[in-house]
């Protein structure tokens, strides 16, 4: 697991999904990479790692823009979890998520800690980890958006840019007294094309 610091927030990104993001980079535009760091004389890897670090910057965008989309006010910070997660309800639910580290070790570890290790440190948390059985969790002082029984990284990810699915749930903080978030799809779609019409006359 590594911790991914940007303007806006930080991920904490497993690093298997560090090295997709590191494929999908070299896969698009690897070859222009590759002839910037011959110029440059630098080892491309450390381009490809500054353009995962620009994706990161743009997920936490997104992950803002989806809390203003459910008529909440616009939060300054976020902090993100990015890994391959699990959940299961029978005796015992739980939600779990894979904490893969470079050297290829990988710690189970549960959701909601890390909800409660940054709970009240920044304004909202994102888990984008799969949570198959709909398992709850829930912060006191943080806005919390976390998948609901779903299996699929990309659709996770699609979701919080307002793509596809209502898979995610949003939740406000314990003592928030302000508006309830919308969940209705037509009304989210307003708020949206305002906001957008509000940018553009700007």
């Amino acid at each position: 697991m590594e911790e991914i610091r940007t303007k806006l927030g930080n991920v904490d990104l497993s690093y298997d999904w560090k090295q997709y993001f590191r494929g999908e980079v070299d896969r698009v535009i690897g070859g222009s990479i590759r002839d910037m760091a011959s110029k440059a004389k630098i080892d491309p890897q450390i381009l490809i790692d500054g353009r995962v670090k620009d994706i990161l910057q743009l997920n936490l965008e997104e992950s803002v823009r989806y809390i203003e989309r459910h008529g909440l006010p616009r939060v300054n910070s976020v902090r993100m979890l990015m890994a391959h997660g699990d959940s299961w309800k029978d005796t015992q639910s739980d939600f779990v998520y894979h904490e893969v580290n470079e050297d290829g070790s990988d710690s189970i570890k549960r959701v909601q800690d890390w909800v409660n290790e940054h709970d009240g440190e920044y304004e909202a948390l994102f888990v984008q980890a799969c949570n198959p059985a709909g398992v709850d969790i829930h912060a006191q002082r943080s806005f919390l958006i976390y998948p609901q029984n779903v299996n699929n990284s990309q659709e996770i990810m699609f979701a919080s840019m307002g793509i596809g699915n209502r898979i995610l749930t949003v939740k406000t903080p314990r003592n928030y007294q302000g508006r309830k978030p919308i969940t209705d799809p037509s009304e989210q779609t307003l708020v949206r094309f305002s906001d957008l019409s509000y940018s553009l006359i700007k």
